[in-house]
């Protein structure tokens, strides 16, 4: 064994050319492999390690338009459902907490959560240094403690072991760290925090939604999610007579931990896993042919071994040995491209060029480079070692002999595989150019108002922070005009989260004239908000000196034409029930009056607007969290930290969530489109260059074998044109192959990238009108070297020799 390695090594540095070429192929597939396997590791394959999982589930629910939520609603339901003895052994629940930390006098928000007594214990999160919490902390008065996580002791203090003791102001708090979890800690999603506080419920009879929970539950041996969620169902909560309806509109949901990676869209990252395996096979087909181009012009040699008695097992073995030192050098070059090339090309492809980006590969994706040497050592040497079974020793021995050269079968096995690279290469090329049209359509969407130089600031308040409507409303025009007076702001305005707010917005119902009713997103928005966040006002006026009276509204066209058809909405009446809110028999919401109409506003950049209106901000004050800037020049990062610090001035307890551009909104709001074309785009591009360098193989190898018969065709009057067109009829026949089975599975393929298209289709005949092109001019460049060669063959020095 020993003595076949240091053959192969010394024959493949006599080779340096073709080894230099074999092991760059081989590590772009192996090193892409390891780069995307990195990428989709957590979301695909890795399962939470918390102890007995299996029975571990997130309490949600679920309703007629909301067919999953993760978080429950109310103190009062939590409570209910911790006293369900049968059916849970244990419930562990989790409160956002949005604090500013405080570190050499400058403030920083941190990701900070309430949590009950059973949380670390519940998840096996023990801390690595200090403690977790004791009962006596989970009453108000003696829960200012905190643990942190090990990425926050690390930013902030070091990593130094005395951190235990150590004040730390949150918001107007002080607490005293009591412990650090361990690096490496996954708490569940949604859960995943730098500081953990003891969580104190109180039940608040008017306000019965609150606070906002995530909580899991350990259901007891021998109970189902089915039969605890059906149990659920019947529980009563202590609410007010006209909260029961709403309650009872939220059926209990029981999800499994892992059900939650679907945020992530596990399809979208199944896609990237089949995009790799595309650019893997074409690296290993072409490295396969570059070993056969080298085998055949070893037959003389191969075939003198096995005619000394060398045995075709030890040839075989002299082949392995070839292959598995490529494929080790490759795998160690895969290592180096996963952990700096890939991450450069794939932040290069985002519009992001970042020379030092690098990535980290844990052991798991070594692993997995290591099983792909050994495989890619195998697969690269299965077709020689065949042939070596089926050759001809007599006839390798004669000059010329083909038994171990390119028969006509073995010419037709190798233009196979170069059509079974251009093949995957164009269902590549396919996909990152369907991504090209669909994100050049999104970019270009109508949102229903400009864009351009607004930035949008949302804050958070910590739970139970307590004000009236009045003094709420009263807090956000103080903080505007402190804002306001920020150097190149031009207009402040303050409402809901009304701008590419996606899902968390305020619905309610609206009755139509015959009869039912209509879900309808309802904002409370500033006098201000038209001219700052650039909205277009189509009829009537806008809310002006209105916006503090809750009765009069300002709706969106696309709720207007639901409504009113053909009719002026200006002046009418409107019923509206906001959800949340069920009044007694005989008792109605007042009538809300149509002021004005404007143009619709997306509430994200994928989906259609929805039936929206405008209210006053006094209609829903303790709904408050977004301000909207206008500019008068465009911002860079000066501003965050600039509205930080004012809003902090302020308010300690008031915490900036996010400071953004709208632009990086938008461009936030397509990240997952924006990696997969990222990522088509590199994989496309090294498939579409391997894909060529097979073709060239091919065509040189095949002119290099017929050199003879070229010469005996010039002898007999061929014209330089004739061999040219015999050259490349071969190059254009294996490309228009590969094109025509390409464009079939990518027909078939795509389709399983529609959900991330935007008005494209994935039969889309221009972009595969333009791969198709692509490939074929630059099949035909690839083959231009080898049909030159093949016009300058000297007939007087062939024809002598033979």
């Amino acid at each position: 064994m020993l003595s076949n390695l240091r053959y192969a090594l010394r024959s493949l540095m006599r080779s340096h050319y073709f080894t230099l070429i074999t092991v760059t192929t081989l590590a772009i597939g192996v090193g892409a492999a390891a780069s995307i396997f990195s990428v989709t590791d957590w979301a695909l394959f890795r399962s939470y390690p918390f102890p007995d999982k299996e029975r571990l589930f997130v309490l949600g629910w679920k309703s007629k338009e909301v067919p999953s939520n993760p978080f429950l609603s109310g103190a009062c339901r939590y409570e209910a459902y911790r006293k369900q003895s049968a059916l849970f052994s244990g419930l562990a629940a989790m409160v956002l907490d949005p604090a500013n930390a405080v570190f050499e006098g400058e403030p920083e928000p941190v990701l900070g959560v309430r949590v009950s007594s059973d949380w670390f214990s519940t998840f096996g999160l023990l801390p690595a240094l200090g403690r977790g919490f004791v009962p006596e902390e989970f009453r108000a008065g003696t829960d200012n403690v905190a643990v942190i996580s090990h990425r926050f002791w690390q930013k902030h203090f070091d990593q130094n072991p005395e951190v235990l003791g150590r004040k730390l102001r949150i918001g107007r708090e002080i607490c005293s760290i009591v412990g650090v979890l361990p690096e490496g800690a996954r708490p569940p999603l949604y859960a995943d925090s730098d500081v953990f506080r003891p969580l104190v419920l109180t039940l608040d009879q008017s306000n019965p939604w609150r606070p906002l929970m995530f909580v899991v539950g350990r259901l007891n041996p021998g109970v189902s999610s089915r039969q605890a969620a059906a149990a659920l169902a019947a529980v009563n909560f202590d609410v007010a007579p006209q909260f029961t309806d709403w309650f009872r509109s939220q059926e209990p949901l029981l999800i499994r931990l892992d059900e939650l990676k679907k945020v992530f869209r596990p399809e979208i990252y199944w896609l990237l896993v089949g995009a790799v395996a595309f650019l893997y096979s074409i690296a290993c087909l072409n490295a396969t042919n570059l070993i056969l181009a080298r085998f055949l012009g070893r037959r003389r040699e191969l075939s003198i071994r096995l005619a000394l008695g060398g045995g075709r097992r030890h040839v075989i073995g002299l082949l392995m040995a070839e292959s598995t030192g490529l494929s080790l050098v490759a795998t160690a070059v895969g290592v180096l491209a996963a952990r700096w090339i890939f991450p450069m090309l794939l932040r290069f492809a985002r519009g992001e060029p970042t020379v030092g980006a690098t990535a980290s590969l844990d052991w798991r994706t070594l692993g997995i480079m290591g099983v792909l040497g050994v495989f890619t050592s195998i697969l690269i040497a299965v077709i020689p070692a065949v042939q070596v079974f089926r050759a001809d020793i007599q006839d390798g021995l004669k000059e010329g002999g083909a038994a171990l050269g390119e028969s006509r079968g073995l010419g037709r096995l190798r233009g196979m595989l170069v059509v079974l690279q251009a093949a995957f290469a164009v269902i590549l090329l396919a996909g990152a150019g369907l991504m090209v049209s669909s994100i050049q359509k999104l970019q270009h969407v109508n949102l229903g108002f400009e864009p351009a130089r607004k930035v949008k600031v949302q804050v958070l308040f910590p739970d139970g922070y307590r004000f009236s409507w009045e003094e709420r409303l009263r807090l956000f025009e103080d903080m505007g005009e402190r804002l306001r007076k920020i150097p190149g702001v031009r207009n402040v305005a303050f409402g809901t989260d009304s701008i590419l707010s996606g899902v968390f917005f305020t619905r309610g119902r609206l009755r139509l004239p015959a009869g039912g009713e209509i879900q309808v997103r309802q904002d409370a928005v500033s006098a201000e908000f038209l001219q700052a966040a650039g909205l277009t006002l189509l009829r009537g006026r806008w809310l002006g000196e209105d916006s503090n009276m809750v009765w009069k509204v300002v709706i969106n066209e696309s709720l207007a034409r639901k409504r009113f058809g053909d009719a002026n909405p200006v002046g009418q009446i409107i019923e509206f029930l906001p959800d949340g809110l069920s009044l007694p028999n005989g008792v109605t919401y007042p009538p809300l009056e149509v002021i004005g109409v404007v143009r619709d506003v997306r509430g994200n950049v994928r989906e259609a607007p929805d039936l929206h209106m405008y209210c006053g901000v006094g209609s829903n004050a303790q709904g408050l969290s977004t301000f909207v800037l206008q500019m008068n020049r465009e911002t860079g990062k000066e501003l965050e930290s600039v509205v930080r610090r004012i809003v902090y001035d302020f308010d300690p307890y008031v915490r900036v969530s996010k400071v953004q551009t709208i632009d990086a909104l938008i461009a936030d709001t397509l990240w997952m489109e924006r990696l997969t074309l990222s990522v088509l785009k590199v994989l496309s591009a090294f498939a579409f260059v391997l894909a060529i360098v097979g073709m060239f193989s091919v065509i040189a190898y095949s002119v290099d074998r017929r050199t003879g018969e070229f010469g005996v065709r010039m002898a007999l009057g061929a014209t330089p044109a004739d061999l040219v067109w015999l050259v490349f009829r071969r190059a254009i026949t294996l490309s228009v192959g590969g094109v025509v089975i390409g464009i079939a599975g990518a027909l078939g393929l795509t389709r399983f990238m529609q959900s991330l298209l935007y008005e494209t289709q994935t039969y889309d005949p221009l972009v595969h009108l333009l791969v198709a092109a692509a490939l074929l001019a630059a099949t035909a460049v690839a083959c231009w070297l080898p049909a030159r060669r093949a016009t300058r063959i000297d007939i007087a020095s062939l024809l002598k020799a033979e």
